[in-house]
């Protein structure tokens, strides 16, 4: 059974907290969530600790929903306080790093504008070989 539904041309997941999420190797575990054809999205769950800054080539809009990090760029001397219901606005290209506080992990779901992708390519790239 799959863990979209489809309400005409609508895609609902109903909890992002019953899907499978993957080691990222980097910044904690990720879990699809739905994919269109503009725009992708993600949840992560990333443990306490300091995830230097990089760069990614595509925009990115951040909403935490439960725990607290830092959010910085560069060497990470400014920096601001996400919580829960913050929306930040990563520019493509530009770095962006944090500092999770714990003890609990920081969950984000994170909207892509990427290049066209399918869910399944998406997965694959986390997914271990049985």
């Amino acid at each position: 059974m799959s863990d979209i539904k489809k309400i005409g041309t609508i895609s609902l997941i109903e909890n992002i907290k019953d899907l499978t999420y993957y080691p990222t190797g980097v910044e904690g575990d990720i879990a699809p969530l739905l994919f269109g054809d503009n725009l992708t999205s993600h949840a992560m769950s990333i443990p306490p600790g300091f995830y230097a800054a990089h760069a990614h080539p595509m925009e990115l809009l951040l909403i935490c929903l439960k725990g607290h990090c830092d959010i910085f760029q560069g060497d990470g001397k400014v920096r601001e306080k996400m919580g829960p219901m913050s929306v930040a606005l990563i520019p493509a290209d530009e770095e962006v790093g944090h500092e999770m506080h714990g003890p609990d992990p920081c969950e984000l779901v994170v909207v892509v504008a990427p290049k066209k992708m399918e869910r399944e390519e998406f997965i694959a790239r986390f997914k271990k070989e049985d």
